[in-house]
């Protein structure tokens, strides 16, 4: 259980009953190319197959859980080993799999919202947001068959070429608010936490602009559109019925105020990613267009895990100040050359 110190409501994490290990698609991709003879790294290799072995005797006892997370948008843009890597994760997992991260994201704002209507004074997180289905009960479930099926349907390759030039078009931009930016973190981080008060409501401020003057709406403004709608239907059903006719305007009003709330800023995914777009822009290095990724895999994975295995440029990130989000949350974050000290830790788990 952690508990977030960044608010005056009482935000509780609790991680699921069986620890969750977390590995990065770097940890995939480097592992499948050594065994495949590619960039084949003697230490890292030795290490990375230890763990592997670790994690399935573990997995097998059901004293861990290494779930599979929504990776596969990255490594299809970046190896050929997609296949292998594909039935790496599925052997570990034994495919037991997690909520992509826009639904871990959407189902924590759904309990925060309940506590706001509520007027509650503490918001808990289980692993509920992240798991499709109860992760014990499922593993044990896996492990009574004697196969695994899972199915991957490979992207497209103009939706690959999409995705590669949105990763672009996104680190292009945080490039630029970095080199502008003349805020400490700390004002940065409050700005980030109303970032999506602000693409809201000026959304809404566009969107009676183009009804008036008749002109077709965007993909944006249909976010807009079905983020606030989809949340006025929530408050509505946590008010206990479908919205009253005439009511709409004060729910819209009602849903813009949560936005700005501690109860919507506490969340730990919001929290988590506010924190890192802070970081991204006050740092001295240039934006890497791999950082909007694996920042999405973080606010997903990090609350909920005990192990975090990632690059070491993400842990250094992670781990120090400002954002010490191990402490925060309550994980071990190793870097790739570390794995020793991973093992260690996992040994205690027999």
């Amino acid at each position: 259980m952690s508990k977030n110190s960044d608010s005056s409501i009482s935000v509780n994490v609790i991680k699921p009953k069986i620890p969750v290990i977390f590995l990065d698609t770097n940890f995939f991709i480097d592992f499948v190319q050594s065994e495949n003879g590619v960039n084949k790294n003697p230490c890292y290799y030795e290490n990375e197959k230890k763990l592997i072995e670790a994690i399935r005797k573990l997995t097998k006892q059901k004293k861990l859980l290494c779930p599979k997370s929504d990776q596969a948008e990255e490594y299809e843009q970046h190896n050929k080993f997609q296949d292998e890597i594909h039935k790496l994760q599925t052997t570990l997992s034994y495919g037991i799999r997690t909520n992509y991260n826009y639904g871990v994201k959407q189902m924590q704002i759904q309990q925060a919202l309940k506590a706001y209507v509520n007027n509650g004074k503490e918001i808990v997180f289980d692993g509920s947001s992240l798991f499709i289905n109860e992760p014990l009960g499922e593993l044990k479930q896996a492990s009574e068959q004697e196969f695994i099926v899972s199915v991957r349907f490979p992207t497209l390759p103009d939706d690959i070429k999409d995705k590669k030039e949105r990763k672009k078009y996104l680190a292009s931009k945080y490039e630029e608010l970095r080199r502008e930016n003349k805020e400490s973190f700390p004002k940065r981080f409050e700005a980030e936490k109303l970032s999506h008060y602000h693409y809201l409501s000026n959304g809404l401020r566009q969107l009676f602009v183009k009804y008036a003057t008749k002109i077709s709406l965007s993909e944006a403004d249909v976010d807009v559109l079905m983020e606030l709608g989809r949340n006025m239907s929530r408050l509505a059903h946590l008010k206990g019925g479908t919205t009253e006719e005439g009511k709409e305007p004060e729910d819209l009003l009602e849903i813009l105020k949560f936005y700005k709330s501690e109860y919507f800023t506490s969340i730990p995914f919001i929290s988590i990613q506010a924190k890192l777009n802070a970081s991204l822009v006050t740092q001295r290095d240039k934006v890497k267009e791999t950082d909007d990724f694996d920042f999405m895999q973080t606010c997903q994975m990090l609350p909920f895990s005990s192990y975090f295995v990632t690059d070491k440029h993400l842990k250094n990130r992670l781990t120090t100040k400002p954002l010490s989000l191990d402490k925060q949350y309550d994980v071990r974050i190793y870097s790739l050359n570390e794995i020793p000290q991973l093992l260690e830790e996992l040994n205690k788990l027999s």
